[in-house]
This record gives C-alpha cells, structure tokens and sequence, in this order.
C-alpha cells in the first residue's frame, strides 16, 4: 500500500464523515439517538460497500486505522495528565464508585463472554469488550483488538467488529435509556436543579454551535517560523510513543528477556511513554511547548476518522453469527449499570445523588459525552457537585482504568487464560463494595 493510496482512503472517509454530519443536521431525529457522525458516515460507508449495495469499495486501510490511531488517542489521554492523589480527599467516594463499575463491568463480561463460548465461536476474552465497549465507548475498543494481532489479523478484526457493534449499542441505550431515566427522575422528585428535560439546549444534540458558545480549540505555543504549534503538538505524542516503545520493547523485552512484554499492545506502550516523558518535561521546564488542549484535539480528530473506516469494515457475518452472544451481554451490563445507579449510587452519595448516577450512567453505557450530556439534562446550569467529582475521577483513577482495559487483553492473549484480569477486576470492584457497605452501616 502506498502513501498515495492511504491519502486515498483518507478522503474517502473525510467525504463519509462530511455525510455523517450533514445527515444528523438534516434529520433531526437522529440527532435523538446522539450518534456521532462518524458512526453514521461508517454506516453509510457498510451500506454503500461491498458487503451491501457494492457502490463504493471499502478499502484495508479503514480496519487498520485502529492500530496507529489508537495509539495517539490512548496516549492522548494520559499526556499532560497530573495524578494528584491528594484530589481524592473530597470526592473519594463518588470517584471509588466509579473506578469500581468499570471493575464489575471487566468481571461480568469475562465471565459471561466465556459462558457464552461455549454456545457461539468467540476468541477467547472477548468479555473483555464488557468495559471496552461500554465504559469507553468506540475509543477504547482498539486497545481490545490490537492485543489480538499476536493471534491473527482475521481474530483482531472479528474484535473490532464486535466491540464496535457493542459500543454502537451501548451509545444509543445511554441515550435512550438515559433519557428515561432522566423523565423518571424528574416525575418522582430526584433531580435538585431542574423541572423538565425539554431545557436541555437544542446544541447539545448536535448540529452547528451557537457563536457565543463556541469555545478555542487550543492556544499556540511556538512561532510559525519555528514550527506549528499543533504539529508540535502532534510531535510530543509520537515521542511519548518512542519512549513508551523503546523502554518495553527494547529495553525490557530485548535487553532484560521479560518475554511476558512480547504481547504488549502499542496503545499500552504510548500510555505509559506519556507517563515517563510529562515529568521529564516538567523536571527540564519544557512543559510550556505542551498545550494539552490542542494535543486532545489531535486525538479526537483521529478518533472521528478511526470509527468512521472501522464501522464501515464491520464484517457483518461475524456480527450477525454472535449476535445472540451481542445481545445478552449488553442486556445483562446495560440491567447492571441500571441497578448499580439507581441504587448503589443512591446509598452512597446522597448529595445531588442523581446527577452523580446520570453521568455515571452515560459514561458506563456510552461514553463521557453521553454521560456529560445526560447531566446537562438534570442540570442545565452545572449547580450539582457532579461534574467536579466526575472531573476529579478522570484526572486521578480514570487514566488508570484506561491503562487497564488496554494491558488486560494483551494479558489474556499472552497467559491464554483470562484469571489475571478477572483478578484485577475484583480488586477495582471491592473498594467500590467496601464504601456501599459502611454507607449502610452508617445509616442504620
């Protein structure tokens, strides 16, 4: 494949994404599903592809954008990051039970992917696309797919099909759902900052951004006549990379003969090359060439394109032969997260306790998006204490749940055996348990 050929491919899904964005502004009602134009240009592309009306030709590069794309995402999202414990003190309970259903969210879907292997033919930890799919939405499911590359191209996109038609599912039950929910909770009283769901702004769903509301995608750091702020931007992901890359792949694995690294996926590599370069920077007074919000912005671009090329390469016969396996598995973590919200959450953080349930169900669902979304529902004004808890959750435990759910499949492929991570889930979940239940001790 040559680069001439990629920059074709590359503007084939510009043109889907275009579609994607066109169609949630014509038809409104699809705004309501609140599926990003990427996931409705990729559906246009499947249909329009071969598998379908055989109008357009899907090319190898759309299921391979998860590799490289993903690794700027997931380092994205660790880079710049600061892991300040100490931030724990105030919202250390709400945070705890959010680290915790991603726990319950691993243990569940690897028990009951491996159940259901026994009736469908699934590659072993597939449950894992539990939390994947469901917890991190569309973005975390490469991190899933790479680590099944060591076993073969075919099994690693047979994943990518699966966890993007789990995440697919997942997005739309967050905001279907969700919104029942919401309409429930203002009926019987539980929402403190609110009297209808009708006051969510119209932008929220979609479509062009109020003038007033737009915000800046980021602030410039270097002179053009030295280089482009967001190329440089761009740079320090991929060196967090090379880090990342060099220390386990060469250093450790070549060097030291830690064999059990051979399996690590790359995602997990530029994580933890950003956790390695961010303090290095800092320690030399370079952090100020880092703009963290351009940097994101990068990531987010690359996410749009990689689940545009991977929803339109979804091989619907993989879909449609599991799909009994598809649907039980989002029932069962769709009636978790209900259960989990609407009680657990209720117990244990009684202050503006809904609201901290409404963004916990979106991102456990769907995505944070979704989650911030259904918090704008109960409240509009951002009054609740919710959002600088959820904040809080991502800067300290949630770039661990993210380095998690990406060393945890290369560790199932590499052991061959999925007891590590229903190990370490456990674990996540029982700080979770242990509040609930001095919550109730303390109550009564």
């Amino acid at each position: 494949m040559t680069f001439t050929n990629v920059f074709y491919g590359f503007t084939e899904i510009a043109i889907l994404l275009l579609a994607g964005v066109l169609i949630r502004d014509i038809f409104k009602p699809i705004r309501k599903t609140f599926l990003p134009a990427s996931v409705i240009g990729g559906v246009i592309g499947l249909i329009l592809g071969p598998q379908f009306l055989n109008v357009i030709p899907i090319p190898d590069l759309f299921g391979q954008l998860a590799g490289p794309f993903g690794v700027i995402m997931m380092t994205s999202a660790v880079f710049g990051i600061e892991l300040k414990l100490g931030k724990l003190k105030n919202s250390a309970k709400y945070t705890l039970m959010m680290f915790g259903t991603g726990g319950a969210q691993c243990v569940i879907g690897l028990a009951l992917g491996e159940l259901l292997r026994k009736w469908f033919d699934l590659p072993q930890g597939w449950g894992m696309l539990g939390v994947a799919s469901f917890f991190g939405a569309h973005a975390i499911v490469p991190s899933v797919s790479t680590a099944y590359e060591s076993v073969g191209a075919e099994t690693a996109q047979a994943v990518m099909g699966l966890g993007m038609t789990i995440s697919t599912i997942g997005m739309v039950v967050s905001f279907i759902l969700g919104s029942i929910l919401v309409n429930i909770a203002v009926r019987k009283g539980w929402t403190k900052y609110m009297q209808k769901p009708e006051q969510v702004p119209a932008y929220t769903l979609g479509g062009i951004m109020p003038e007033e509301k737009r915000e800046s995608l980021g602030n410039t750091v270097t002179s053009e006549i030295s280089i482009n702020s967001v190329c440089m931007q761009f740079c320090w992901l991929l060196l967090a990379f090379g880090i990342g890359y060099g220390v386990i792949k060469i250093v450790l694995l070549k060097y030291f003969g830690i064999s059990v690294l051979s399996n690590m996926p790359d995602l997990a590599c530029g994580m933890i090359g950003a956790i390695i370069l961010w303090p290095i920077l800092k320690k030399i007074k370079l952090e100020r060439y880092v703009d963290r919000r351009s940097s994101v912005q990068i990531a987010n671009g690359c996410l749009d394109f990689m689940i545009c090329g991977a929803v339109a390469s979804i091989q619907l016969d993989i879909v449609a032969d599991n799909l009994v396996a598809i649907t039980v598995l989002c029932a069962v973590l769709t009636l978790f997260v209900t259960v989990y919200c609407l009680v657990v959450i209720r117990k244990t953080c009684r202050e503006d306790w809904f609201e901290k349930a409404a963004i916990l169900f979106g991102q456990n669902t769907g995505s944070t998006a979704s989650g911030l979304t259904l918090l704008k529902m109960v409240d509009p004004e951002m009054e609740s204490t919710a959002l600088e808890d959820f904040g809080i959750f991502q800067s300290t435990l949630g770039p661990v749940t993210a380095i998690l759910m990406a060393v945890f499949p290369a560790v199932i492929v590499s052991s061959g055996n999925i007891t590590v991570p229903m190990i370490g889930g456990i674990i996540v979940f029982v700080p979770a348990m242990i509040v609930l239940v001095c919550s109730i001790i303390k109550k009564a």
